[in-house]
């Protein structure tokens, strides 16, 4: 029974919808890949997707999406917003702050399939999907002469790096997430697509949109596009 699976209650006074037979299918309506956690045979999805690297207690979603385009995720966030459902984002998982779980219920924004690389050489730059993980990146990057900067110990999404501004060791040199991305594409929490600036490496008009939405770890919106920097690969000379 659906009302029965719902575990959607309130938090601070607000009161959250309903995840229903009507939600899901607005849901697919649209999107490809909509996983209900009363679907047989999701238990293992569920239950992987229920927590993250910290020590915080798992809490299963009521409803897990994987989109394949930016445009899948305005569907999502328009019609959980009309109907009061929360959207929680999620990219590798690697966190150990436990943004990503679940525990006001909802629909987690699984954004793994959005693995878009497209590199430019002239200006250095390489635009890459949220999903794509750090490593995978480089690994592109490297039979091109290239890599990316920022270094986190873990693998995570770009996504996942840009809403938390990651760093690691290599953070003196290179500098953390944040100055590492040229913009972003971004669905707002109205469900509307944005491009917070035009891919040039300095600019110096307008507001400064894209930072606003950096270390806000999907507050203010789902992160689904990035463009960041890249660096050319430096030849080891050894003297003896």
């Amino acid at each position: 029974n659906m009302e029965d699976v719902n575990t959607l209650g309130s938090s601070q006074g607000w009161t959250y919808g309903t995840v229903d037979e009507q939600f899901l299918g607005k849901l697919r309506s649209s999107l490809k890949k909509v996983h209900w956690v009363g679907d047989k045979g999701k238990e293992s999805l569920f239950k992987s997707l229920s927590k993250d690297k910290s020590c915080h207690p798992p809490r299963k979603p009521d409803v897990i999406v994987f989109p394949q385009s930016a445009e899948e995720v305005a569907h999502l966030i328009q019609t959980c917003a009309a109907a009061q459902i929360p959207v929680i984002p999620r990219g590798a998982g690697t966190g150990l702050e436990g943004g990503c779980i679940a525990y006001q219920g909802g629909v987690v924004c699984d954004t793994s399939d959005l693995k878009k690389i497209e590199i430019d050489k002239e200006n250095m730059m390489v635009r890459v999907g949220a999903g794509v993980k750090k490593d995978e990146l480089n690994a592109f990057l490297e039979p091109h002469g290239y890599f990316f900067g920022p270094d986190p110990s873990s693998n995570p999404s770009l996504g996942g790096m840009a809403s938390t501004s990651g760093s690691g060791l290599s953070t003196l040199k290179y500098g953390t997430t944040r100055e590492n991305i040229v913009s972003l594409v971004v669905v707002t929490a109205q469900g509307e697509i944005l491009t917070t600036r035009c891919n040039v490496r300095k600019a110096a008009t307008g507001y400064e949109i894209t930072q606003l939405f950096i270390g806000a770890e999907g507050t203010l919106g789902v992160i689904v596009e990035l463009v960041v920097k890249i660096r050319k690969i430096q030849e080891c000379v050894f003297y003896f």
